[in-house]
């Protein structure tokens, strides 16, 4: 028994130990096991880690790459922004320039058309005058291109006669087509109603440019402008379609598919032979669009173009355009009006004060805007024309002054804005600063009569409200219709988002060349260059057979010693060194000059004004330099042909 229990106690023993053992060993591999996993998680750790860093720096490139290309695309559209200002600036002053004139230049041609003519010259200063607002409807246009761009066309709908619209543009265009001895045909289908209600302006504007390229662009043979109808639809429309047909050049096919683009040209040498932006059909394009058709060409080389297009028009009647006649028309004769035109330009004065003045309104007239105020507190006034750029305080800053006053029958008095900016910016900071509207130039008499229209309606209603209370009522109700004459007033003519007109080049509308003048009556040693450049024989000519002798020769006499002081005050200015005052002068005497027809003289004033805000102080010292040449040149020139006539 006691070596069985030695035997059992070993065999236990052997036994737990071989199970210890096993034991041990099952840990130890489990520790080795628990350490592989230990490393391989951490070398995995590892390898994400990179992964991940590699993953957060790629992260990181892409956005400071997405900031960079943030960074760049905010600053091409600032700098794009400011390019599109610059050209809306550039454009706004533009228009000043050309506008300006033209206030004088349509002004005097109105004052001419009401002296003793003869039908002969009656016929002439109707032409010019239709000229004259196919050149202002045009410059509309080409300076609000940006607008047709964006197709925010705002198109009539008036009765108007198509035959009477037809002849009007032959009669304007015959000139041109008589100079090229070709023959204007215009063929009418007897089916086509007389009157029809659509916007003249638009079609008219089409067809002139239409014209315009067929007469460039034939040598020989004829342009027919033709015009048919078709039957009137379900909705009372009547498809008109229209052709104008020439016998020129003729397009290729190549051509023809690129046409109607932007500043498009058939090749290169038509710019050089021909001249032209290639606007005009692009243009023609959108406004036929807009009206519900399109234009398309069909074309030979070497035999000739057909550009056709067709729009939608409603049938009406004479009536109906009697009574639009009549709506746009005044009532009876305006009462005479207490007028304020400030403005520093003295020609411009003259020419709004004869307009007034012809209607017998009593006309107060200055070039300052300090004197203005002062005319202000001393009168009563009904109604003030204000200019916007003066030298001493501009037109904003006078009108300011103006609503400030104690005095309401003065803080109140209406106020137009004479401006030949007409951006909305430029109405938003007129009425911002306390004006009733803005007048653009040049001012046309419709235009000035329907604000004298409005002034009196509105002086009217006033007075009959302090003579009568118990009309209230009634008065009410006249207001109402006096606020939407106003209204009517600003959106027909103050708006100048609505004065989008002729979208043409200016070279495809026929105006009068620049006279030369005649060798026999001036210095021996004017040059034939100086006779081209020195001043336009044309606009005196106008000026001087419109006017009296006496007052003629007072604006002559004015012009020279005005001239004169504005050359001087330059060149005061010049070794002073004030840049300011010489740029303010030369803008004056540019503006005066051109408005004469003073060619050289208005030239180097723009040379001056160019340089100084250039800050390009070898050409301004270049360009003074010639100044006071170019003035006695001038009165030379000028007294010579005023010698002679």
């Amino acid at each position: 028994l006691a070596v069985l229990g030695i035997a059992f106690t070993v065999q236990v023993y052997a036994l737990w130990h071989e199970q210890e053992k096993n034991r041990v060993e099952q840990q130890q591999r489990l520790q080795i096991e628990m350490n592989q996993l230990r490393q391989q998680h951490e070398k995995d750790n590892f390898i994400w880690e990179r992964k991940l860093e590699s993953e957060r720096s790629l992260l990181n490139n892409a956005k400071q790459r997405e900031a960079l290309r943030s960074s760049q695309l905010a600053e091409a559209k600032l700098v794009a922004e400011e390019a599109n200002k610059a050209k809306s600036d550039f454009l706004a002053m533009i228009t000043h320039e050309i506008r300006t004139p033209m206030t004088g230049i349509m002004g005097m041609l109105h004052l001419t058309a009401h002296t003793p003519l003869s039908e002969k010259q009656k016929e002439y200063i109707d032409t010019i005058q239709y000229a004259g607002e196919a050149l202002l409807t045009l410059l509309n246009d080409v300076l609000d291109y940006s607008k047709l761009e964006k197709g925010a066309i705002v198109l009539e709908s008036i009765p108007f006669t198509v035959r009477n619209l037809v002849q009007s543009i032959i009669t304007l265009m015959s000139g041109r087509a008589n100079e090229k001895s070709l023959k204007l045909i215009t063929h009418i289908a007897d089916k086509v109603p007389d009157v029809l209600e659509g916007d003249p302006n638009r079609i008219r504007q089409v067809l002139i440019n239409l014209l315009s390229n067929a007469i460039k662009f034939t040598d020989r043979g004829n342009v027919t402008v033709d015009i048919s109808c078709d039957k009137e639809d379900a909705d009372g429309r009547i498809p008109l379609h229209f052709k104008v047909i020439d016998t020129g050049i003729g397009i290729s096919k190549e051509a023809q598919e690129k046409l109607f683009g932007a500043y498009a040209q058939a090749d290169a040498s038509i710019s050089r032979r021909f001249g032209g932006t290639g606007l005009g059909l692009n243009i023609c394009r959108m406004l036929v669009q807009a009206m519900g058709g399109d234009v398309h060409v069909t074309s030979i080389p070497d035999h000739g173009s057909t550009f056709a297009f067709t729009i939608m028009l409603k049938a009406s009647d004479q009536q109906a355009i009697h009574q639009y006649q009549v709506s746009g028309q005044e009532t009876g004769p305006i009462p005479p009006l207490n007028v304020l035109v400030v403005d520093d330009n003295a020609v411009n004065l003259k020419v709004i004060a004869g307009l007034l003045e012809m209607d017998n309104h009593i006309v107060t007239t200055t070039e300052s805007g300090t004197q203005a105020m002062n005319l202000v507190e001393m009168k009563d006034f009904d109604l003030i024309f204000m200019d916007i750029q003066m030298p001493d305080f501009d037109g904003l800053t006078v009108t300011k002054a103006i609503r400030r006053m104690s005095n309401p029958k003065k803080s109140k008095v209406t106020i137009y804005a004479l401006t030949g900016m007409g951006r909305e910016e430029d109405e938003a900071a007129c009425r911002a600063a306390g004006m009733n509207g803005i007048l653009i130039k040049p001012i046309t008499v419709p235009s000035l009569k329907r604000i004298l229209t409005t002034v009196s309606n509105a002086k009217t209603l006033k007075d009959i409200a302090a003579s009568s209370k118990e009309d209230q009522m009634k008065l009410q109700d006249v207001v109402k219709k006096a606020q939407d004459v106003v209204e009517d007033v600003k959106k027909t003519y103050l708006d100048i988002k609505d004065q989008v007109r002729q979208g043409l080049a200016s070279d495809e509308i026929p105006v009068l060349e620049s006279g030369v003048l005649d060798e026999d009556n001036y210095p021996a040693d004017l040059t034939k260059a100086e006779k081209n450049i020195v001043f336009n024989v044309h606009t005196l000519e106008e000026l001087r057979q419109s006017l009296p002798e006496h007052s003629f020769t007072e604006i002559f006499d004015e012009l020279d010693s005005k001239s004169l002081e504005l050359v001087d005050a330059i060149e005061l200015a010049w070794k002073d060194r004030d840049r300011d005052d010489i740029a303010e002068k030369a803008h004056n005497l540019r503006g005066m000059a051109g408005n004469f027809g003073l060619n050289m003289l208005s030239t180097i004033a723009e040379r001056i004004e160019r340089a100084v805000k250039a800050k390009d102080d070898e050409k301004l010292d270049a360009s003074v330099n010639k100044l006071r040449a170019a003035f006695t040149r001038t009165v030379e020139v000028l007294h010579g042909w005023k010698n002679n006539v």
